[in-house]
């Protein structure tokens, strides 16, 4: 059987706010995105840039212009790379927003493949 090699990160939304510091996925793949710490009703978006610094995150969005959103999530909770994760490999730096604060901060682990 040949080997997988699996990469995790782990990335937070602070206290009352809604959007992670840029994650660099390392030109590996999405597989699976873990909240650790239970997320207060929301929906995920992601933001994309070129560049780690780049002043211009851009909301990541499908081919027919609608964004790539999950539906309403609430607490803990596991997403596999079928759904709106596999939007996210062709960036190098992704931001994960949520639609509203979170008043206790979430914080995300990340599973990468190359």
């Amino acid at each position: 059987m040949p080997e997988r090699f699996y990469n995790a990160i782990s990335v937070t939304i602070p206290p009352n706010s809604n959007l992670t510091e840029p994650i660099d996925l390392m030109g590996y793949g999405v597989v699976g995105l873990i909240a650790e710490t239970p997320l207060m009703s929301a929906t995920l978006s992601f933001e994309v840039a070129p560049t780690e610094t780049s002043s211009s995150f851009y909301e990541l969005r499908k081919d027919d212009g609608t964004p790539v959103v999950t539906g309403l999530l609430d607490g803990s909770f596991a997403l596999g790379a079928d759904g709106v994760l596999k939007h996210l490999s062709a960036y190098r730096y992704v931001r994960i927003k949520t639609s509203v604060n979170q008043p206790s901060g979430v914080t995300f682990r990340i599973t990468l493949r190359p």
